[in-house]
């Protein structure tokens, strides 16, 4: 970022910010959004921290939504792309979007075909909902072309994975509320909650689908579906991680959301 930008921040020139919470931030700007000091420290520690974990370079793109302004929480954290909320949304500063579960969601401008660390034998989605949530996240296109999370009512509630058009795995889990996350390698396929695995299986391979990727909803054809009420402060995508990179994510998220709520008051 050029000094003047970090100016802009009220931040000193003199320290050293990650190259990507930076670009971020410029993105941001040129969007017409803004980025205070605080939400920059915040992220900048995020990644640097998903960095030391090795899970930076597995993953595609982030959606940081749990921030103070609503291009900034649009502006993906990786390919630093806009993305689209369907049907009047509300916009919750430092926690998310939220979504009725009739109606409105939210297109992640990305599909499994565009990813670079999201290969066929290697693939993650994963959604963060502060409430618990009842229906599906995803995209499902012609020809059974599929890549989704679905989320079911309980007792016992289930979190279950459609990745890669044929890599399913259904757990129970104690509530479908928090950070849900379907993901698969050669070796193996999992569902996580908040970090801790519930459920996995066999390793496989799938395909890069090529529908977009819906939080709140799963497009089917080009009709969302399936909708989720929530409100919504992160998701991610791009290629498997190891249980130990899961619940480091986990906590680091825990972390940022923490830092990002006492901005705001919280």
């Amino acid at each position: 970022m050029q000094l003047v930008m970090i100016n802009r921040l009220g931040l000193s020139g003199r320290r050293r910010y990650d190259p990507a919470a930076l670009a971020w931030v410029d993105s941001v700007f040129g969007n017409g959004g803004i980025v205070t000091g605080g939400e920059l420290r915040v992220i900048d520690r995020f990644v640097r921290t998903d960095r030391d974990w090795g899970i930076f370079d597995l993953t595609d793109d982030y959606l940081f939504m749990s921030l103070g302004n609503v291009i900034a929480a649009k502006t993906t954290l990786k390919r630093r792309v806009l993305i689209q909320t369907l049907n009047n949304l509300n916009f919750e500063t430092y926690r998310g979007f939220v979504t009725d579960g009739m109606s409105q969601c939210l297109n992640s401008m990305y599909a499994p075909f565009q990813g670079v660390a999201l290969t066929a034998t290697s693939q993650r989605f994963g959604v963060f909902n502060l409430s618990a949530g009842v229906g599906a996240h995803g995209g499902r296109g012609a020809s059974g072309n599929r890549h989704y999370l679905s989320l079911g009512a309980g007792p016992p509630a289930t979190a279950g994975m459609y990745l890669g058009n044929g890599i399913t795995l259904t757990a129970n889990v104690p509530n479908t509320d928090g950070f849900v996350v379907g993901s698969f390698d050669s070796v193996s396929r999992a569902v996580y909650r908040n970090g801790a695995l519930v459920q996995s299986g066999a390793g496989g391979v799938g395909i890069k689908t090529v529908a977009y990727l819906y939080i709140g909803a799963i497009l089917v054809g080009t009709d969302p579906a399936s909708f989720v009420a929530g409100t919504f402060p992160f998701a991610t995508f791009g290629g498997a991680i190891s249980a130990a990179q899961e619940a480091a994510q986990f906590s680091n998220l825990t972390q940022a959301f923490a830092a990002l709520a006492a901005l705001g008051g919280a």
